[in-house]
């Protein structure tokens, strides 16, 4: 897994799918079940958007700011809270990251925020 942090202030994560050297450089790396985090403000959260097409995305190495990489363990558990419509599609993404590697996420656990009402949560294994 990877996030990429570009120079329009975007955030990128995905699963890396390959990288284009050229001479002893990168120039691009290409992603897959891309979520894409949109530039917010300082008191603002990240817009979020499951990018299309299996979220495949190409990044020319003059656009990414920094990489970092990551690994999603066997029997991950995870919890997402849902408190503004925006937040599911990190849902959404979790779920393909579920189709496309079965065996890594044992656990979700959805936590909603009902108007009025106190939080309730539950979980799909």
């Amino acid at each position: 897994m990877v996030d990429v942090s570009t120079t329009d202030d975007n955030i990128y994560s995905g699963t890396l799918s390959t990288w284009v050297s050229n001479k002893d450089e990168i120039s691009s790396i290409a992603m897959e079940y891309v979520l894409r985090f949109y530039p917010g403000g300082p008191n603002a959260g990240r817009q979020k958007s499951l990018i299309k097409n299996n979220g495949e995305l190409i990044l020319p190495s003059g656009q990414i700011k920094s990489i970092h990489f990551w690994e999603l363990r066997k029997d991950t558990k995870t919890t997402i809270s849902i408190t503004k419509s925006n937040d599911i599609e990190r849902l959404k993404w979790t779920l393909v990251l579920h189709r496309i590697h079965p065996a890594f996420l044992s656990s979700i656990t959805v936590i909603v925020k009902l108007e009025g009402q106190e939080k309730r949560s539950f979980s799909a294994i």
